[in-house]
């Protein structure tokens, strides 16, 4: 698995803790707190977005999910696309092989 793939589900389990602790920080009445985590989450969504390119078609997927389910208004289902991604959405191939190891492989394999 790629460190790129690794380090953006990493982020997606910060961000879920994020949600949750602001969460608890609204119910209290904190509303600073509030603020800051909310900043925060934006901070680690923007981050998410441009972190990972499809090494297929060049896409970012993060930019494309975002955009889908910003549109949509559904965060719910940002968080669970951000945390399960595998595959570029917009040519279905996975995120975790390089073309170049692929190619190679492909190579190799040829009588």
């Amino acid at each position: 698995m790629s460190i790129d793939i690794t380090g953006y589900r990493t982020l997606s389990i910060l961000l879920f803790v994020l949600l949750i602790i602001a969460l608890v920080f609204a119910t209290d009445g904190r509303v600073t707190a509030t603020a800051f985590v909310l900043i925060a989450m934006l901070a680690v969504i923007l981050t998410q977005s441009v972190m990972l390119r499809c090494h297929h078609c060049g896409t970012r997927p993060g930019l494309w999910i975002l955009i889908i389910w910003t549109l949509l208004l559904d965060p719910v289902l940002y968080l669970a696309d951000a945390l399960f991604l595998r595959e570029c959405p917009k040519c279905g191939k996975t995120l975790s092989v390089k073309t170049s190891q692929t190619d190679s492989d492909s190579m190799n394999n040829q009588p």
